[in-house]
């Protein structure tokens, strides 16, 4: 599953630091809206679901936008997060 790889590349990198907002938001959304839906587990695609739901509601702008959430709470929620899926495996 080419697509399952590729967001969860695209999560470790934004996690690590290598990915910004900006680009993390623009590679999940479009992996993740192109991917097929088939080849995904139901844990995989509640998992990637959320995390696309949540990453639309997360702010990168300046001034921030009062209406999204901080990146920084959005990185915490997204690491907490994918531990719990990790160990869901």
């Amino acid at each position: 599953m080419r697509e399952r790889r590729e967001l969860l590349s695209a999560i470790e990198a934004y996690l690590g630091g290598s990915l910004p907002l900006p680009d993390f938001w623009e590679k999940f959304t479009f992996t993740w809206a192109d991917s097929p839906e088939e080849p995904f587990s139901e844990t995989d695609r509640d998992f990637f679901s959320e995390v696309n739901d949540e990453l639309h509601h997360a702010d990168w702008t300046s001034p921030a936008d009062p209406a999204l959430r901080e990146e920084s709470d959005f990185r915490s929620w997204l690491t907490e997060a994918y531990a719990r899926y990790q160990r869901a495996g």
